[in-house]
């Protein structure tokens, strides 16, 4: 029963580590949006807010893949729980593992309305 829990608690650990890096994305997202909005109103350049945009696309795809493979080893987690103890073997492979494609609601929820925001200030800037 040791073995089995000290697979699963190496599993727990990635789990934990890819919770932190989603957050610290989400972070560094808000850092660099407030960030440029606050370069944007001293230099009154649209253009500047534009360029956030790629940051901004590839922080949420970075997240994306960062909840991809938190899901990934909860069910490894889930597998290695269900296993017999003498077939523990500390592996922490996820390429056998398939799982859904589902939506990341959370994810897009969160930079969707940046990027949107991001376009109409813009924009506002760029008209007015």
């Amino acid at each position: 029963m040791d073995n089995k829990l000290k697979h699963l608690e190496f599993i727990q650990n990635v789990i934990v580590r890819m919770n932190n890096e989603s957050i610290q994305l989400k972070t560094w997202t808000i850092l660099l949006v407030v960030g440029v909005l606050t370069l944007a109103e001293k230099q009154g350049s649209w253009f500047i807010i534009l360029c956030a945009l790629i940051p901004t696309g590839l922080f949420w795809i970075l997240n994306r893949n960062v909840l991809k493979t938190e899901r990934l080893y909860r069910q490894l987690y889930d597998i290695v729980r269900k296993k017999d103890e003498r077939d523990i073997d500390f592996s922490m492979d996820t390429s056998h593992i398939i799982i859904e494609s589902k939506s990341y609601n959370t994810v897009n929820g969160f930079y969707l309305p940046i990027m949107i925001a991001l376009l109409i200030i813009s924009c506002w800037l760029y008209f007015s």
